[in-house]
């Protein structure tokens, strides 16, 4: 008998776990001597008749042969058991995704490391590899295990397999209410009283810049969930890590939360030798003489100032990329990267290593000795100073106060990785919000947009947008309405998206907005920007207020924060760097540096800077769907600058799917050939792929799609009658290089090599339904619908409509339970038969379900 067991209060992972390896090892059964959590329990109240857990009572231990452990190790093991394991040395494999070591003797143990945020995560992947089949109940399960232990993927363990994972569970159609409704703490009066006790006791700590919490309290009875009333005051106080140590009874228990990689909450539970990972923790500790709260919360306190790591390092605040130079540049040269940059020294790197520094002070006086044709390497200082990533903030300081420098190149593994200034240091040690600056020059325009805002936006919209105003202001940062949504104020636009730009951390202050509106969050941690989604379909973007360093021509751009009108001068065109604040102070106060209303007045398309579209080439499509939704019109200067752009072939380095979002983006237009048109015009088209030109015949066509096709499959119709006058070989080329998925490759691909064949069979007057049937069956309703704009013949285009709406939607009522009723033997036979009965159907000859019964019998008789 094969046993599959977990770890006692056992929680939503733990149960997933267990249920998914009993699924994977057929005939095991499911043991548990512990309790369940409350969660669980409720949760199990409802589905025992589904997944039966034993208890000890249950097992004969005898019988027992192999035993696995999930989502624990064996310490969870009974007495009985475990006795049996060592003695017997029964096969045992743990499967858990601590990091904590395991103690069991005998020689037939097999640990296997989960690297998941949660231990479900790696049996649910083995069941879809395998293709076993997954309920609806079991989904809904598997879910709650990944979402309870990942803390709805915002844990710091979480990894992209459980979001995959959970992903595809979500397809088998989970109850979203039953699920959401588990997924809830539940609190009852007893852990009301131990969250009032805990908060009346609670202390507050600074550790190395980590907010850091302890807590305690004494109760006479035992009451559950003290992890869950743990995590609960750890997150209303938005600290980094918590530790509560609770008396109940003779018991003392130590429950650890952390929410940051640079707390090892393990590290500070595990002296008590209690069990967990970095990121939870637990202990049980008997009272007995010398063992009291008291000493317990000193011992905790120690060990937490020995394990909290500095929360900020010098790779917090430096700066980086590095602008830095070589040293065959000459004096001049260096002295103009200086000035462009508002750089006060220059790091030198040759062969990726850094071999000098040259201060502008230096660079200056070299030149008013007329040294500016030299290079810097006679004048820069070699054995440079440097500091490494991980130092701490206080520890680079020292070392530029002891040297008497003011720049520090900071390294990581002998390569430049940014650089620290003594103004870096500053503002970290002395301004509440420090960020990068740049020395450009701005003009504000005095006007306010609430009235308009007011007047052109819904109630929601606009009670929303002041919303997130008032959350800006509880958090401490200047908020913006900026780019399409400020733009379509003008343009009485309607359906507006909510763009939010913040000067600090846009990750930070979308996960705040989250919280607060109770919204689902995901963030982008490398622009960082942030997602939040509420009821009603309701979605808020939220970006950083940062300026953008392009380090090669359509690359994605290294970013760092800055003020707002810094964020506005990185935008594509002058239209859409426009912004509004919404802090309740300036609420509506309108920011245009760059004339953007000006020219949204005159219906011009402008770019701000002359290198836009080299540093991001998709701005050229951008620019060509602006105008033309709009019927604006893109300005001389700007135009010029695409065509020069344009010669280098600039497309070629950059990521396919960059360039498909902006093409589909067009492609849902209301008139997208209006905009392909213009691109083929500007040969823009002919730089993406050979021969993508568009001609009478392709407007006929999409003039003709836009009357059936449905409006969610125009864009993948349009994009194949568009490329109508491709030669096979190049267009699989372009759908290669834009990177489509396999169903949208093979949909666009089977239309540009089936087309004829499929155009013959149905010109045939003679065929039956079921021959349409067989020739179309397995295309993709878009390559179907290409097919219908592609035909010049109304009888082939209503043979391929008639399949659509009809033909594609005849079922068989009878299945291969009734042949076996029939006593038909199994195996390809029965195939073949319900393929000759669906044959009938479609052609007419039968209609219920005993005529389709009736014609089985007719065919084996016939076949007699």
């Amino acid at each position: 008998m094969k046993l599959i067991t977990s770890h006692f209060n056992l929680d939503f992972d733990g149960l997933a776990s267990m249920v998914a390896a009993s699924k994977l090892n057929e005939g095991a059964v499911m043991y548990l001597p512990w309790s369940f959590g409350p969660e669980v329990r409720r949760f199990y109240t409802f589905f025992k008749h589904k997944f039966k857990v034993l208890k000890e009572k249950d097992i004969d231990f005898s019988k027992v042969e192999k035993v696995i452990i999930v989502d624990a190790m064996s310490r969870v093991l009974s007495p009985a058991l475990k006795k049996i394991i060592e003695e017997k040395s029964i096969e045992t494999v743990i499967y858990d995704h601590h990091m904590t070591e395991d103690k069991i003797s005998g020689g037939n143990v097999k640990i296997i490391k989960t690297a998941y945020g949660a231990c479900t995560t790696y049996f649910v992947e083995e069941l879809l590899n395998k293709g076993i089949e997954i309920s609806q109940d079991e989904a809904m399960l598997f879910m709650l295990g990944i979402f309870a232990d990942t803390s709805s993927f915002t844990s710091i363990n979480t990894t992209p397999t459980d979001m995959r994972v959970a992903a595809k569970l979500m397809e088998k159609n989970v109850n979203m209410k039953a699920f959401s409704d588990f997924l809830k703490e539940h609190f009852e009066t007893p852990q009301i009283k131990l969250f009032d006790r805990l908060l009346k006791n609670l202390q507050v700590f600074d550790m190395r810049g980590h907010k850091i919490l302890l807590t305690y309290a004494r109760l006479t009875e035992h009451v559950q969930q003290l992890a869950d009333v743990t995590s609960h005051i750890m997150s209303m106080n938005a600290a980094d890590a918590i530790v509560s140590v609770v008396q109940m009874g003779n018991k003392i228990f130590v429950v650890g939360r952390s929410s940051d990689e640079k707390i090892d909450i393990s590290r500070v539970v595990l002296q008590f030798q209690g069990g967990g990972h970095k990121t939870a923790a637990a202990a049980v500790i008997s009272v007995k003489k010398g063992v009291a709260i008291k000493s317990i919360r000193d011992k905790v306190y120690e060990a937490m100032l020995e394990t909290v790591q500095d929360r900020f390092t010098v790779s917090d605040i430096m700066t980086s990329p590095v602008r830095a130079i070589s040293p065959e540049l000459t004096m001049e040269e260096a002295y103009r990267i200086c000035i462009r940059f508002n750089n006060n020294g220059l790091p030198i790197v040759k062969d990726n290593k850094l071999i000098g520094f040259i201060t502008k002070e230096d660079i200056e006086k070299g030149i008013l000795h007329n040294l500016g044709s030299i290079p810097v390497s006679g004048y820069m200082s070699g054995n440079v100073i440097t500091a490494e990533e991980s130092f701490s903030i206080m520890k680079a300081q020292q070392i530029m106060i002891k040297y008497n420098i003011g720049h520090l190149p900071v390294v990581k593994d002998g390569k430049l990785t940014g650089i620290l200034t003594r103004a870096d240091i500053f503002e970290f040690l002395y301004k509440e919000k420090p960020i990068k600056k740049e020395k450009i020059i701005f003009h504000e325009k005095d006007i306010n947009m609430k009235d308009k805002m007011e007047e052109k936006l819904d109630k929601d919209t606009y009670g929303l947008i002041m919303k997130i105003g008032e959350y800006a202001d509880e958090m401490g940062v200047n908020a913006y309405l900026v780019g399409g949504i400020v733009r379509d104020l003008f343009l009485n636009e309607k359906d507006m998206d909510i763009d939010i730009t913040v000067e600090g951390d846009g990750m930070q202050f979308a996960r705040f907005l989250a919280d607060k509106m109770g919204g689902a969050y995901k963030g982008f941690e490398r622009f960082k920007t942030g997602k939040v989604f509420l009821d009603k379909g309701r979605r808020i973007d939220v970006t950083s207020a940062r300026a953008e360093f392009y380090e090669f021509p359509a690359a994605l751009p290294e970013i760092e924060f800055t003020p707002i009108r810094y964020d506005l001068y990185r935008r594509d065109f002058t239209i859409n760097a426009m912004a509004v604040q919404i802090n309740r102070q300036y609420f509506g106060k309108f920011t245009d540096y760059f004339n953007g209303f000006e020219d949204l007045n005159n219906g011009i398309i402008r770019t701000l800077y002359n290198m836009s579209f080299i540093d991001d080439p998709t701005r050229i499509l951008r620019a060509v769907r602006f105008e033309q939704r709009y019927n604006f019109k893109i300005e001389e200067n700007t135009q010029r600058f695409i065509e020069q752009t344009l010669k280098y072939n600039i497309f070629e380095n950059l990521p396919g799917e960059r360039i498909k979002d902006e093409l589909f983006i067009s492609l849902d237009e209301a008139n997208p050939y209006k905009v392909f048109k213009r691109m083929h015009d500007m040969n823009i088209l002919s730089r993406l792929g050979k021969k993508f030109r568009l001609d009478m015949t392709v407007d006929k066509m999409q003039q003709k799609a836009a009357a059936f096709v449905p409006e969610k499959l125009k864009p993948l119709v349009y994009f194949m009658i568009f490329t109508y006058n491709m030669p096979e070989e190049d267009f699989l080329l372009l759908v290669d290089k834009l990177k489509f998925k396999t169903e949208w490759r093979d949909a666009v691909a089977a239309g540009k090599k089936d087309e004829d064949k499929v155009f013959k069979g149905l010109h045939k007057k003679a065929a039956d339904n079921s021959e349409i049937y067989a020739l179309l069956k397995g295309y993709r309703d878009e390559t179907l619908y290409y097919f219908m704009a592609a035909c010049d013949s109304d009888y082939v285009k209503n043979r391929i409509e008639n399949y659509i709406h009809n033909l594609k939607n005849i079922k068989l009522e009878i299945s291969g339970r009734d042949l076996k009723e029939m006593k038909i033997k199994t195996g390809p036979e029965y195939g073949r038969l319900l393929e000759k009965v669906l044959d009938a159907k479609l052609d007419g000859k039968i209609k219920s379900k005993n005529e389709e019964l009736g014609y089985i019998k007719k065919l084996l008789k016939n076949k007699r």
